[in-house]
C-alpha cells in the first residue's frame, strides 16, 4: 500500500476546517477524534476505517464531513446513530459519489440508526461504489417510503459484489406489496450471481397482510392455503440458491413460512458444501 496515511490525515483536517469555516459552523470534536483513532488503528488497507457515532449532523455538517472524507482512503464508513435525515443521506451520496479514492476501496458501509426513510439518495451512492461487501441499514424507517426502498432493492439486486445487507427494524410491512415485491425480486435476481450471503430483515412487520395473503375462504370459512405459490419471500427464495441466511423471524410471520425459508436456506448449505468437496477432489 503505497498511500502516505498521515498525509492523508492531513489533508482531512485542512479539509475539514476549511469547509467548516466556508459554511460558518464549528468542527464537531468528535470528528476530529474519529479521524486520528482511524490513524492510530490502522495497520492494513481493509483496516483503515472511520467511525462516528451518535453526533447529529445537519445538512451543512455533512457537507462539511464528507468533503473532508474524500481525501481518506477508507475501507470502512460507520456513520451509526449520527442523525442525518433524508437530507443529509442525500449530500453524503452526492459527495461521497464523486470521490475516486473512496468509490475504488470502500467495502463496508454502517448506517443505523441515520433517521433515513426514503432509500433512493443510499440507492444512488451503491450504485458507484462496485467494491461494497457489507451495508447496515436497520433501524431506520425505510419502509414507510415504498418507491425509494424498491429502488434501493433493485440497485441492491445488480450489485456485483454485496454480500451481506442488514435491513432489519425498518418498518417494512407485509400489508405493503411494493415493499414485499421489491424483496422478493432482490433475491431472485440477486440468486443469479450468487454474491448475496446473508440477509437481515427481523423486527419488521413482513407478517402482516390484507386479504387472504396467507388464508382463502371456501365455502365462507378460511382455510389455510400451502405456502409454495402463495408467499411472495418464499417463492423468490426457491430461485435463489446462494443465500445462506435469510432472517425473517420477529416479523409475525407464520410458522410454515419460516419452516419452509428454514429448509431451503439449509438446502442451500448441503449444496455449497458438495460442491466446495467436489472441487477440492
Amino acid at each position: 500500500d503505497d498511500i502516505d496515511h498521515g498525509r492523508c490525515l492531513e489533508l482531512f483536517f485542512q479539509q475539514y476546517a476549511q469547509h467548516c469555516r466556508e459554511s460558518g459552523i464549528e468542527m464537531s470534536s468528535k470528528a476530529l477524534n474519529a479521524a486520528t483513532e482511524m490513524q492510530s488503528t490502522y495497520s492494513t488497507p481493509d483496516s483503515c476505517k472511520y467511525v462516528l457515532n451518535a453526533v447529529v449532523l445537519d445538512g451543512v455538517g455533512v457537507r462539511a464531513l464528507s468533503a473532508a472524507l474524500t481525501v481518506l482512503p477508507l475501507a470502512v464508513l460507520d456513520l451509526s446513530d449520527c442523525y442525518l435525515g433524508d437530507t443529509g443521506m442525500r449530500v453524503l451520496a452526492e459527495v461521497l459519489g464523486t470521490s475516486t479514492r473512496l468509490v475504488c476501496r470502500l467495502r463496508t458501509i454502517k448506517l443505523r440508526g441515520i433517521g433515513l426513510n426514503d432509500g433512493s439518495s443510499l440507492a444512488s451512492l451503491i450504485m458507484v461504489l462496485p467494491h461494497l461487501r457489507f451495508i447496515d441499514i436497520s433501524s431506520n424507517r425505510l419502509g414507510t417510503q415504498p418507491s425509494g426502498f424498491s429502488l434501493l432493492c433493485k440497485v441492491m439486486g445488480h450489485h456485483p459484489h454485496l454480500q451481506e445487507v442488514h435491513l432489519n427494524d425498518n418498518m417494512i410491512s407485509g400489508c405493503c406489496k411494493v415493499c414485499v415485491c421489491a424483496i422478493a425480486e432482490w433475491v431472485v435476481v440477486a440468486g443469479r450471481t450468487c454474491m448475496l450471503q446473508h440477509v437481515d430483515l427481523r423486527f419488521n412487520a413482513l407478517g402482516l397482510h390484507t386479504g387472504g395473503f396467507y388464508h382463502s375462504l371456501i365455502d365462507g370459512k378460511e382455510e389455510r392455503r400451502g405456502i409454495y405459490g402463495f408467499h411472495p419471500l418464499v417463492d423468490a427464495l426457491l430461485l435463489n440458491n446462494a443465500l445462506e441466511v435469510f432472517d425473517v423471524r420477529h416479523n409475525g410471520l407464520a410458522c410454515d413460512v419460516l419452516d419452509a425459508v428454514g429448509a431451503k436456506l439449509a438446502v442451500n448449505k448441503r449444496t455449497k458444501g458438495v460442491l466446495l468437496e467436489l472441487n477440492n477432489l
